[in-house]
C-alpha cells in the first residue's frame, strides 16, 4: 500500500487527452476571480438526431458537480476530421481553503454537433476524453462489433486538494490490435472496494487486423465518500491498487 500523491485540480484533469488549450480557451469566460474552470466528471454520453430533418447529431451527456460548491461551466468543441473533442466545464471556489458540503450532483447539457455528416461513416466524440463512437444517421455500435474487457497496463489513485478530496484513477488501457477501439467504462462500488471495467470494441467475427499493440489513458473520477485513514481497493478488469483515503 502506498501513499497517494497530492496534486491540485486542474493538474488532475488536465491529465485528460483533451486539455491542452482547452481550459486556457473555456477560462475566457470565467464569471468571476473568485472561481475557476475544472473538467466536470462524465456520467454518460447519449448520440442523438438533430435538426428538423433530422440532417446532424447532438451529444446528450449527463455531467457531474462533485461538492456543493461545483457549478456548471462552459461547454464546446472542435471537430478535427471524423473526431469531435468536446469539453464540459465546471466551476470552483479558486481558494483551496472554501469549504464545501459533502454531495454529488449530476446535471445535463447537449452539444449540438452540427450537420456536417457523411450517412453511414463512422466518428466518435470525446467528451472530456470519454470516447464514444457512432455511425452517421444509422446507431451507435458499428456493425459486427462487440465489447471485450481492454487489457490494463496500470492503474494509480490521486488525490485533490479540494475539500472534501476528490480521488481519480488514472488508468492505462490498451487495444490489442488495430481493429480495437476504446468503448468506454462503468463504475459500481462495494464497500471499501470500487469495481472499474473498461471496454473495448472488437471485431465480432474474423477479421484481418494489424499485430499492433497501442494504449490510451482513462480518467475515472472516484468521488470523495471516503472514510479518512481507512484503506480501499480499486480493482480494474482485475488490475488491483490500494490507498487509504486521508
Amino acid at each position: 500500500m502506498r501513499k497517494l500523491p497530492i496534486l491540485l485540480s486542474a493538474l488532475v484533469l488536465g491529465s485528460l487527452a483533451i486539455a491542452s488549450g482547452l481550459l486556457s480557451t473555456a477560462s475566457a469566460q470565467e464569471p468571476s476571480r473568485d472561481r475557476q474552470p475544472v473538467f466536470a466528471p462524465i456520467e454518460s454520453i447519449e448520440v442523438v438526431p438533430s435538426g428538423s430533418a433530422p440532417t446532424g447529431h447532438a451529444l446528450e451527456i449527463v455531467a457531474g458537480l462533485p461538492g456543493g460548491c461545483a457549478e456548471p461551466g462552459d461547454t464546446g468543441f472542435y471537430r478535427d476530421g471524423d473526431t469531435f473533442h468536446v469539453w464540459v466545464l465546471n466551476t470552483e471556489p479558486t481558494d483551496d481553503e472554501t469549504v464545501c458540503t459533502k454531495e454529488y450532483r449530476t446535471y445535463e447539457v447537449t452539444v449540438d454537433l452540427g450537420t456536417g455528416f457523411v450517412p453511414g461513416q463512422q466518428y466518435t466524440a470525446r467528451v472530456n476524453g470519454e470516447p464514444i463512437t457512432f455511425i452517421a444517421h444509422g446507431g451507435i455500435v458499428p456493425p459486427q462489433q462487440e465489447i471485450a474487457p481492454a487489457p490494463i497496463e496500470s492503474v494509480e489513485i490521486s488525490a485533490t486538494l479540494s475539500i472534501p478530496p476528490q480521488y481519480v484513477a488514472h488508468i492505462v488501457a490498451a487495444l490489442p490490435g488495430s481493429c480495437a477501439q476504446p468503448a468506454g467504462h462503468d463504475v459500481w462500488r462495494d464497500g471499501t472496494t470500487i469495481y472499474i471495467e473498461v471496454h473495448n470494441r472488437v471485431p465480432a467475427e474474423q477479421q484481418i487486423c494489424a499485430p499492433v499493440y497501442t494504449t490510451y489513458p482513462v480518467d475515472v473520477n472516484l468521488g470523495s465518500d471516503f472514510v479518512s485513514g481507512k484503506a480501499y481497493t480499486v480493482n480494474v478488469n482485475g488490475t488491483v491498487e490500494t490507498f487509504t483515503a486521508y
